[in-house]
């Protein structure tokens, strides 16, 4: 029996950075320049009666590159929430348009005021799609729930994942550690 001889840490070293994604998505505080951008696009649009939770927002970088800014927003966007105090997702990047995502207040989640959002992180990808982690504080009439939302970057349209969101929410995720533990599919 041939016994194996171990192999150089040079080897094992480029093994282990080929096996490791080179360009993930990464978070950051944001920066006035982005907080700027984000206020001078909501004053055009029928959202500028919406906040930015400046504390809750993020730029979003590959390596060292800026790819977006993640800019959390509170209040009324008029055409669109059905819940007196909703929040939403701004979502800018180079050479795209601006991307509005609703969170709660709408849709899967109109039955709940938001109190705002109170974290934020990276999630392992789906395949090839960056995906991020967000815990939001809501109320209903009878509770004040965390509630775990999945935001998928798919390159042509970013956009909530409702059963990523209801898998999190199902399994109690009211973290984003916890979050990361729950399989894309």
């Amino acid at each position: 029996m041939r016994i194996p001889t171990p192999l150089p840490a040079a080897i094992l070293l480029a093994a282990l950075l080929a096996a490791t994604p080179a360009r993930a998505e990464t978070l950051a505080p944001i920066d006035e320049p982005s907080l700027a951008a984000a206020g001078a696009h909501l004053a055009t649009t029928p959202q500028r009666a919406a906040s930015i939770q400046r504390d809750a927002s993020w730029l979003l970088l590959r390596g060292r590159e800026r790819v977006g800014s993640l800019v959390a927003l509170r209040g009324p966007v008029p055409e669109r929430a059905s819940s007196p105090r909703p929040c939403h997702l701004l979502l800018l990047r180079p050479g795209a348009p601006a991307a509005l995502l609703p969170t709660i207040g709408e849709g899967e989640w109109e039955a709940e005021t938001c109190l705002g959002l109170e974290a934020v992180g990276m999630l392992p990808p789906d395949g090839a799609t960056p995906r991020i982690g967000l815990i939001y504080r809501a109320a209903s009439p009878n509770a004040e729930p965390r509630e775990p939302i999945v935001l998928r970057l798919d390159p042509a349209a970013p956009r909530i994942d409702i059963e990523a969101s209801r898998r999190a929410s199902e399994a109690g995720a009211t973290t984003i550690p916890a979050m990361r533990r729950i399989p894309a599919r």
